[in-house]
């Protein structure tokens, strides 16, 4: 009877969502891929490519943002198309790459010809060395912690690893059994042991142990009761529970049509035995898919069930005891093509890799805690090869399309902010998009690193039917450049985006008024591009002719404030003088021009206008502006010089706008009207005083 678990799933079919391809890869003509990763997340991809000149492995390195660090290649020249390279496994160290492959006839389909291991530099992808053998046909290749393992197993059916240090040098090369039938996968763990899991000539699993320093430290039975061919199809290890765990096919006995899946459990030190969790029963061939570490405990299994044609995808919360499942979920197939790929977002839920139509793959996203579908879409392409996931919830698909190799990295939304540095105190825009409409409400969590500078509301909705929401960036003032980054998050997927917050720049200067008589008032203001920070913001001030124009050193736009006033102090000058006055901020400078012009004559006055001939009157002089340094000299006449003495000319001092000059008169006979005159730059100006007998 097959394991009955609630069906919480519902088929991926049922629904699809467009997504982004961030970038995609593609190498021309190949076929046999692998590709691995290192701790920084970049890819490390060996494909063969067929050659008439002989058979030929490219080996390239690609970072998380698809750009390719280098290419490489080795061109064997014996065979020509009649033998080719089959790439088993690729493994990176902190300095090595290492490609392990087997020499095919055949045009790689053949009989064994031979086996080659290839080392290059992870740096810069440069040739280092090459092991080949005749006899023995490599597996896999794996490293951890410096240390580098590759399984092997010889033609007269011996199992065995090579075990490397971190120069690829030999440390040993230990030997698992003489009676081996199958050598199927092989993990390490972070120091660097190597765990092998294996089936002897009788049909029993094992499970080895070979630690960095080439021992073998256990093997371990790992039979399945009652079953006969039993064979493991991964082998995976668990440093929180410190488990083995393999995927294991096993026959009913007496039974060759019915295969069945099961999970084996084994402790990695000492190798005991500890448990098998049955996955999939039937009466049908089920085939082992994919096995994965399930977050924060327990593992999720892929299985095919040719029958459907559907995945069983089973997630186990806990191995430790008696290991029961969680959920179990059906995803539907439009093929049965049996390779599927098992990988995990940034909450944990589960992401299957899956074939979906003859031309396109599937990707489906099942809630960890559950099963349900959250998501689901289609790729172009066939020949499902590897599913990978980061810390983000990015996805990264590694599969075969038409005979080429394709390489892409996609994402459910792009998430948008500006892209040109706001000012502080200002309102951006941002934007989530999706590729299709939404089938319902998506509410996505949206964070802020530094919200004192740059703040988001807390939610934005794509509502149902909806592919975007666009939401404010509210900036605050900042006295220096700030980068901020904004985070969206929506179902285990994040992404995130940094938009810089620049302090209150200058923006203009101005006087006014521009233009004044030496001696006026005038004031400047000067105008910043958003509200000054906490403590305000400092602008220096100058003026090129100090003596004519002058103004503070500095003024400082209160905090808040987009502008501030300051007064310009003018003196008395003798001709008109352009000033400039200068603001500077930084590297930012604006300036101003304004006019100082000298004063003119503007009238004059007798007091009093009639007075009796021996006495003396006052003549005033008055004039618009403040007198220059010196004074400010005016030319006077006297219509009757006989009558009224006036001096050849008088001078206002400087700073003051008025002079009084006394104008004596002589004894007359008569009264006389005398005109009296003053004139400066081409300005005259006239009184008339009365003298009486």
């Amino acid at each position: 009877m097959r394991l009955l678990a609630v069906l919480l799933g519902v088929c991926l079919t049922s629904f699809t969502f467009a997504q982004h391809t961030i970038w995609s890869h593609t190498i021309d003509d190949t076929s046999k891929p692998q590709v691995t990763r290192d701790a920084s997340g970049n890819f490390y991809l060996a494909t063969r490519q067929v050659s008439l000149l002989g058979r030929k492995i490219v080996v390239e390195k690609f970072n998380v943002l698809g750009t390719k660090i280098w290419s490489t290649s080795q061109q064997e020249t014996s065979g020509g198309l009649a033998h080719q390279f089959d790439v088993r496994s690729i493994a990176v160290g902190p300095s090595l790459v290492l490609v392990a492959a087997n020499v095919r006839d055949g045009g790689g389909d053949g009989a064994f010809q031979s086996s080659v291991q290839m080392v290059f530099n992870a740096g810069n992808g440069a040739f280092q060395t090459s092991v080949s053998s005749l006899d023995e046909v490599y597996l896999r290749a794996r490293s951890a912690n410096d240390f580098y393992a590759l399984l092997f197993r010889r033609l007269d059916g011996l199992v065995g690893v090579d075990m490397r240090d971190n120069s690829f040098g030999l440390i040993d090369t230990p030997t698992l059994a003489n009676n081996s039938n199958d050598a199927s996968d092989m993990t390490m763990d972070a120091a660097g042991n190597a765990y092998v899991s294996w089936t002897n000539t009788s049909d029993i699993n094992q499970v080895s142990k070979v630690t960095t320093a080439g021992v073998v430290a256990f093997t371990t039975p790992m039979d399945v009761v009652g079953r006969s061919e039993d064979r493991t199809f991964k082998v995976i290890h668990d440093p929180r529970t410190s488990l083995l765990i393999t995927l294991t096919g096993a026959r009913r006995e007496n039974a060759p049509f019915d295969r069945d899946v099961f999970l084996s459990i084994a402790a990695d030190n000492g190798g005991g035995f500890l448990n098998h969790a049955l996955v999939a029963l039937s009466t049908d061939d089920e085939i082992p898919g994919d096995v994965f570490l399930a977050q924060p405990s327990g593992a999720t299994v892929a299985v095919l069930v040719p029958s459907g044609p559907r995945v069983d995808v089973v997630q186990y919360n806990q191995l430790v005891g008696t290991p029961a499942p969680l959920w179990s979920a059906p995803v539907g197939l439009a093929t049965g093509t049996p390779l599927s790929s098992l990988a995990s977002d940034a909450d944990g839920n589960v992401l299957l890799l899956h074939p979906f139509t003859a031309n396109a793959m599937g990707i489906g996203k099942l809630r960890k805690t559950n099963g349900l579908v959250i998501d689901s879409f289609t790729v172009p392409g066939t020949d499902v090869h590897q599913l990978y996931s980061d810390p983000a919830g990015n996805y990264y698909v590694l599969n075969g399309d038409s005979g080429d190799v394709l390489l892409r990295r996609i994402q459910p939304a792009l998430l948008a902010v500006p892209t040109v540095p706001l000012n502080g105190g200002a309102i951006g825009v941002g934007s989530i998009t999706l590729g299709l409409s939404a089938s319902g409400d998506q509410v996505w969590t949206l964070t802020s690193t530094n919200p004192s500078a740059a703040s988001v509301p807390p939610t934005a909705t794509i509502p149902s039917a909806g592919s975007s929401v666009n939401f404010n960036i509210t900036t605050q003032p900042v006295s220096s450049n700030t980068t901020v980054t904004i985070v969206a998050r929506f179902e285990g997927f994040i992404t995130q985006r940094q938009v810089t917050v620049i302090p209150s720049q200058l923006a203009s200067l101005s006087v006014n008024p521009n233009v004044v008589i030496g001696g006026g008032s005038s004031q400047g203001i000067v105008t910043v591009s958003s509200p000054a920070p906490t403590g305000g913001m400092v602008v220096n001030l100058s003026s090129n002719k100090p003596l004519v124009a002058s103004v503070p050193a500095n003024t400082t736009v209160p905090a808040a404030s987009t502008n501030v006033l300051f007064a310009v102090t003018t003196f008395g000058v003798n001709s008109n003088q352009g000033v400039v006055i200068t603001a500077t901020r930084g590297a930012v400078t604006k300036t101003a021009f304004m006019a100082v012009n000298a004063p003119s004559l503007t009238s004059i006055s007798v007091a009093p206008g009639s007075i009796k001939g021996g006495t003396t009157a006052v003549l005033t002089l008055n004039i618009n502006g403040a007198a220059p340094t010196g004074g400010f000299s005016i030319v006077l006449f006297s219509g009757a010089p006989a009558v009224v003495f006036a001096p050849a000319a008088a001078s206002v001092n400087a700073g003051q706008t008025t002079r009084n000059v006394s104008l004596p008169t002589a004894a007359v006979t008569s009264s006389t009207n005398v005109l009296i005159f003053a004139t400066r730059s081409g300005i005259f100006k006239t009184a008339t005083l009365t003298v009486t007998p």
